[in-house]
């Protein structure tokens, strides 16, 4: 029985022990996680990133502000991108489609049931008329460019072409050459009998021709020359009077002329000094060609 009561007293002093041992364990353990606890709380929070960013204006008396706008800046960006697509759009023609029978752009014409290109090239340019008059003219017979011009349109009436009052001759003066005022024409010239003179007025003027221009605009054969006071590329020829521009009949006076059975640049001036310039006097063809 005594023995029993010492048993007892050394397993109570052992549970006393290991309960004191496991109390201040415990004790140690939340001192540290409360010290954990404050120094996290004691930490100030990391500042967030600003997402403005500052915009510098400049106002209508020349004073800068700032602004702050991020959003504003990007709502100027995508405004800036916006209006560029809409200039871009608006600037942006439609190209003119050749065959749809619509004419715009920088086409003459748009007749794609044309097909024997009569009236309208399948580029959509258009041919142009190119005649030598039947008729001769003494300089006086002009009167100045404007003069020889009516003539051409009425040689056209008189054959009945289409748009006689849309002719000019192919005439300069001591003032102005025929280059300057005169079509240049993107399409062939023809003769009123279809055949082709040159392919366009670049040709017309610096290379040989497809066929003379000696065919009247009465589909006959013309007189082999031409007054023109016009040279190569459709510039006037330099010191004559051009018969006092074209109201002289004097044999003291004198003009250029061409060689209309020529296909060379003699057609525009004959290369000959002893016989071009030639006297005022003479008679001589005009030389016409359609317009705009």
């Amino acid at each position: 029985m005594h023995r029993t009561s010492s048993t007892l007293l050394v397993l109570a002093a052992l549970v006393a022990g290991c309960l004191e041992h496991d109390l201040a364990k415990l004790d140690t353990s939340s001192s540290s996680t409360s010290s954990s606890t404050t120094s996290a709380s004691s930490t100030p929070p990391a500042a967030s990133p600003s997402t403005d960013t500052d915009v510098h204006t400049v106002t209508a008396d020349g004073v800068g502000t700032t602004e702050a706008s991020t959003t504003g800046q990007t709502e100027s960006t995508a405004d800036t991108t916006t209006a560029t697509l809409t200039t871009e759009a608006t600037t942006t023609a439609t190209p003119a489609i050749c065959g749809d029978s619509i004419v715009e752009g920088d086409e003459e014409c748009d007749d794609p049931m044309d097909l024997d290109e009569l009236a309208c090239m399948t580029t959509c340019v258009r041919p142009r008329l190119a005649f030598l008059t039947s008729e001769r003219f003494f300089p006086t017979d002009l009167h100045d460019l404007d003069g020889a011009d009516n003539r051409c349109r009425k040689a056209a009436l008189s054959a009945n072409l289409p748009g006689p009052e849309n002719f000019k001759a192919i005439l300069s003066d001591s003032m102005t050459s025929a280059s300057e005022r005169l079509h240049h024409g993107r399409g062939p010239y023809r003769l009123v009998n279809g055949l082709q003179v040159a392919r366009d007025w670049n040709a017309l003027m610096n290379e040989t021709l497809d066929n003379p221009l000696a065919t009247t605009e009465l589909g006959t054969q013309g007189y082999p020359g031409a007054w023109s006071g016009t040279g190569t590329d459709g510039t006037a020829v330099p010191g004559i009077s051009h018969c006092k521009d074209w109201s002289s009949d004097s044999f003291n006076d004198f003009g250029s002329y061409g060689r209309s059975t020529a296909v060379d640049a003699e057609w525009l001036e004959i290369s000959n000094k002893i016989i071009n310039p030639t006297e005022c006097e003479t008679q001589l063809a005009l030389y016409c060609l359609e317009q705009e």
